[in-house]
């Protein structure tokens, strides 16, 4: 039945407790419950318990048990695993008791061990640990049992799952329903997993619903807290951003694949291109966890084009800036993207609309375009062939970067820095137009912005090492706070502007204009001042040695708060 006999079993427990002084704990997966909830609220013998993260104390038990079970060997060299594992791992997944039995069971299985994570970055080896846990668990963990169940290959279980990440995902609060991923999956005839719920559809004793419960019940998803209607969520968030990462790089080897005949033509046309962009984009902002599995994924596959990817990728934000989809006539992208969503989601609060779903897509479409840049500067072979600039276009608009983020930041407040931001390093600003911009704790490290107009632009606690102002005007900008080490200010303008407190070490001011600037606790190390003017800069607390140069520097004598030491060294 609905119940797979479920319900009948919990009967029997309850009537063995009535005239028994045993107590059973029944461990199991939350997802497994949909449809008896209502039984095991209403008895006063059942009560639902939830596993706490383990303490240390606990975990040196579960050790001492480990051991005892299977050899002080085998559990000497899971300790070693565990410490080679990122701490994403180490100190998050391995202190939820049911996931650490399945580390432990995987590594007792040798699926993955110590030895195979040396030589790798903690960020790819988290990716490879995640990888082998989703193999092991749809191959290994209950034998040939899944396919049996399913008539489902293993490549065709994982689909499920990143295509049930997709929802979860897309949700926006961490669940999704059961009803979206079948939505999803229903709209090909030919899939598999389509042709399952469909069976299941027909069946006179299990729905569709119940039938995918159980499939999923299997890989470490559950309900949504306090939900009866079928949403689901994977039992650790990072499971589910590494499912969708892993969806979203399917889809972009798709998009830089060539059609057979080759002459030209894509094996996703631009129109469906386009589509699937805002389908995969347009939901809400791609956070830097996905991002970081997703680039990793890509590195380590040989089944897309970067060039041709990042030469549609561009093409596509062109049309975006200058707003042909959501000007389009009739049910344009955005508004299919924002009917589908209702659709699949109706009790999202709150419920996005045509100019969210328009404005997410964009600035993920940026990010990944930013993302391809800076893979491309590290690759011998593409460092010529991508450089991605922000005001672009056919003629350069300096504007472009302002206008996004006022499309996107009229939408949410400091929308554009949320999502954005992060991943503005080592990006090409040059020539942009920064007037009165929002750019607070951003991550410019290392970005060209010669010639660019910053006047009264917010930079404070920005990410600006290494970045190039050749050029540049920053009159009244606020860069309090902010990361200038190794930062080119040469020929730049900062009049009045506040860099109190910001980390100047190794910055060349050579002939900048710093005139009522303000330079409080700024270090000054190593920085470069050479004729430079600092007229009414205020120079109080800064912090300087013999690497500082202060060769031909200009308007010393009106500067303000001026250490008595610097005046002696300088001879004032």
């Amino acid at each position: 039945g609905e119940t797979g006999g479920l319900k009948e079993f919990l009967d029997q427990v309850v009537q063995f407790q009535k005239g028994s002084h045993h107590r059973f704990v029944i461990t199991g997966r939350p997802l497994s419950l949909q449809g008896v909830d209502r039984t095991i609220s209403q008895s006063k013998n059942l009560v639902r318990l939830a596993l706490c993260s383990m303490q240390d104390e606990d975990l040196v038990q579960w050790s001492e048990k480990w051991a005892a079970k299977f050899g002080a060997d085998e559990c000497e060299a899971f300790s070693q695993f565990l410490a080679a594992c990122p701490k994403d791992v180490s100190q998050k997944l391995a202190r939820e008791p049911l996931l650490l039995y399945m580390l432990g069971r995987m590594h007792r299985d040798r699926a993955i061990s110590a030895v195979e994570l040396q030589g790798t970055s903690g960020l790819r080896s988290k990716v490879r640990i995640y990888d082998e846990a989703i193999k092991w668990v749809l191959e290994k963990q209950r034998n040939d049992e899944n396919s049996r169940l399913t008539g489902l290959d293993c490549d065709q279980l994982r689909q499920l799952l990143t295509e049930a990440a997709l929802c979860v995902v897309q949700s926006g609060n961490e669940t999704a329903q059961v009803k979206m991923v079948e939505m999803r999956l229903a709209k090909d005839s030919n899939n598999p997993i389509a042709e399952l719920i469909a069976t299941s559809r027909r069946s006179s004793d299990v729905s569709e619903q119940k039938a995918l419960n159980n499939l999923l019940t299997t890989f470490y998803i559950k309900p949504a807290a306090d939900d009866q209607e079928g949403s689901i969520e994977f039992a650790h968030k990072s499971f589910g951003e590494f499912l969708f990462a892993e969806r979203l790089k399917e889809a972009i080897e798709d998009w830089s694949k060539l059609g057979e005949r080759r002459r030209g033509k894509y094996s996703v046309p631009d129109e469906k291109l386009h589509w699937e962009i805002y389908d995969f984009l347009g939901y809400g902002g791609l956070t830097k966890e996905v991002m970081d599995y997703l680039m990793v994924m890509l590195e380590d596959s040989s089944e897309w084009d970067p060039v041709i990817l990042f030469e549609r990728l561009n093409d596509f934000w062109e049309r975006w800036c200058d707003g042909e989809f959501i000007d389009a006539t009739r049910e344009n992208l955005p508004q299919k993207k924002m009917r589908l969503l209702r659709e699949q989601m109706p009790d999202r609060s709150p419920a996005l609309g045509l100019r969210q779903v328009d404005v997410f897509t964009g600035l993920n479409s940026l990010v990944i375009l930013l993302s391809l840049h800076h893979y491309a500067k590290s690759q011998p072979d593409l460092k010529d062939k991508i450089h991605f600039c922000i005001p672009g276009g056919s003629l350069l608009n300096g504007d472009r970067l302002t206008q996004v983020m006022n499309y996107s930041d009229c939408l949410i407040s400091e929308n554009f820095v949320s999502i954005v931001g992060y991943h503005l390093r080592n990006t090409d600003l040059s020539q942009s137009n920064l007037i009165g911009a929002n750019l607070r704790g951003v991550n410019l490290m290392g970005a060209c912005l010669m010639g660019s107009s910053c006047i009264g632009t917010n930079l404070m606690s920005a990410n600006l090492s290494g970045a190039i102002f050749v050029d540049a005007s920053l009159i009244g900008a606020n860069l309090s706070g902010a990361d200038l080490s190794g930062a080119i200010f040469l020929r730049t303008s900062l009049i009045g502007a506040n860099l109190d407190g910001a980390n100047l070490n190794g910055a060349c001011f050579i002939d900048a204009c710093l005139i009522g600037a303000n330079i409080s606790t700024s270090d000054l190390i190593n920085a470069n001042l050479s004729y430079a003017n600092l007229a009414y800069a205020n120079l109080e607390h800064i912090r300087w040695d013999e690497s500082t140069n202060w060769e031909h520097v200009t308007g010393l004598e009106t500067a303000q708060n001026i250490p008595e030491a610097l005046k002696q060294q300088l001879g004032l």
